[in-house]
């Protein structure tokens, strides 16, 4: 999921980073009525030729405030779950989800109290099924679900 945010924050920082060179050539100048803005495939073409200088744009302190308002609008959804579907997201999801480093954050945020109807909600889900009975089974869960039976 990180990795989702990292690509689209890669994305913002781009579109930022191609409107500031743009404002700042024009400037330069003194042609205020000549704005030339970078379109969607020079914006594409520059995330496609520099993927890691703009992973270290997009991941910056400075410009994760800005990746978070962008990344969570309603706009961003499609392409996030779009990138979701693909094999290399799923792996790098995964990865972060079973990372030592990440566990505590990912725990953090799966078990706040305003996520509690949305993980119920896709467990109840039949597609679910086997997930569920697969983690129900597992001895690192039993203790847990024996506790919270008795209750």
């Amino acid at each position: 999921m990180k990795r989702v945010v990292l690509v689209l924050a890669v994305v913002l920082a781009v579109v930022l980073v191609a409107a500031g060179c743009s404002s700042s050539k024009n400037q330069a100048q003194n042609q205020p009525q000549n704005h030339q803005m970078m379109n969607t495939g020079d914006i594409t073409q520059m995330i496609n030729g520099n993927p890691g200088e703009m992973a270290n744009v997009m991941s910056s302190q400075d410009t994760r405030g800005s990746m978070t308002k962008i990344m969570s609008s309603q706009q961003m959804q499609p392409a996030m779950m779009n990138m979701m579907h693909t094999p290399e997201m799923q792996k790098s999801m995964v990865s972060i989800m079973s990372s030592k480093e990440t566990m505590g954050d990912m725990v953090k945020i799966m078990s706040d109290p305003a996520m509690r109807e949305t993980m119920v909600n896709i467990m109840a889900d039949p597609a679910m099924k086997e997930t569920l009975q697969a983690m129900m089974q597992d001895q690192r869960i039993k203790p847990m679900l024996q506790q919270i039976m008795n209750k």
